[in-house]
């Protein structure tokens, strides 16, 4: 029976339906997993295997050339004056404009890249939740 400590309450209290004894969060130990997996046929561990396997490798690289777009855009300099002819002619307003309007852009990216490398983590995570539910009989 797994516990829960409550904070106004010194010892620890059982509860009824938790993860078995010597499991945390539902988590299994090794023995445990080995005798989960004897117990598949070859399809479904090809299949699990697959799952725990599967290459994310072109969705980072592509969320990796995202972000540094992004960063590049958040790094958009500002616009500076210019000396012509003895005289100081300051920046352009819409120069001022444009360099705000990259930066925000970068912003946005970067925004959207770490949401989709969020997503990508529920993603790996889900699979493999559904594949230790699938070994488990759950």
């Amino acid at each position: 029976m797994a516990y829960i400590n409550n904070n106004s309450m010194q010892s620890a209290m059982p509860v009824a339906g938790a993860a078995p004894t010597g499991a945390i969060d539902g988590a299994m130990d090794e023995n445990q997993l080995k005798a989960m997996l004897a117990n598949l046929s070859d399809e479904e561990l090809d299949e699990y295997l697959s799952l725990m396997t599967q290459d994310y490798e072109g969705e980072n690289a592509m969320m990796d050339e995202q972000m540094a777009t992004a960063d590049a855009l958040r790094e958009t300099a500002t616009p500076e004056g210019r000396q012509a002819g003895g005289m100081y002619h300051a920046a352009n307003p819409l120069e001022h404009l444009g360099a705000v309007a990259g930066r925000g852009l970068g912003e946005y990216k970067a925004r959207d890249a770490n949401e989709q490398r969020r997503a990508l983590g529920d993603d790996k995570s889900e699979a493999l939740k559904l594949m230790m539910r699938g070994i488990s009989g759950r």
